[in-house]
């Protein structure tokens, strides 16, 4: 890996996307994901997003307060009948109007660029999935009419309960090795 988690935590609450990070240090982004999956890591990213949220509005609020200062003055020039220069002001009046304000939120995405493939199950199948609210398949029933409910959860979730179910079983212990990122969601849970 190029980069450490404390690198890409500070990429990640600069505002960029898990998928530009990931490319930028040369990660899979799933590894950026797992990282997310931790608490004390999200919640850190959290605090840097808001801390660049905060600083690129008060950047944001000055650029606007010179704006208001020129049109004041354009407006009293212009109010008067003595304006001065009209092309030094309207000049300044867009080039502060066209500033770039960075204040607005970053877009948080989970999974951009995903493609949504539409599906056409026939009713039987169809009649086997129970869905959420937000088309999510949350209950299967199997071929003898047992119902299964199906969980999320994080990596590093899924890898503790593997691991506290199968303690002590070498066979899991020597395929846990072999698992991709499996060091790196150990070193997480620690």
């Amino acid at each position: 890996m190029g980069a450490s988690a404390e690198q890409i935590k500070k990429m990640l609450g600069n505002g960029l996307s898990n998928e530009v990070v990931a490319t930028a240090v040369g990660v899979h982004p799933s590894y950026i994901s797992q990282l997310m999956s931790d608490k004390t890591f999200a919640d850190d990213v959290i605090a840097l997003r808001t801390q660049t949220l905060t600083d690129a509005t008060s950047r944001d609020r000055s650029w606007d307060a010179i704006e208001d200062k020129l049109l004041d003055k354009f407006g009293t020039a212009v109010d008067t009948g003595m304006v001065w220069k009209p092309q030094d002001l309207l000049r300044a009046l867009h080039v502060v109007n066209n500033a770039k304000r960075r204040g607005n939120p970053v877009q948080q995405t989970i999974a951009p660029n995903q493609v949504i493939v539409q599906l056409n199950l026939p009713t039987t199948i169809i009649n086997k999935f129970k869905q959420n609210n937000l088309g999510e398949v949350v209950e299967v029933t199997t071929e003898d009419g047992q119902t299964q409910t199906l969980v999320t959860m994080p990596s590093s979730a899924l890898m503790q309960q593997l691991t506290e179910k199968h303690q002590g079983n070498l066979n899991y212990e020597q395929v846990r090795r072999y698992l991709p990122q499996s060091d790196k969601i150990k070193d997480i849970e620690r």
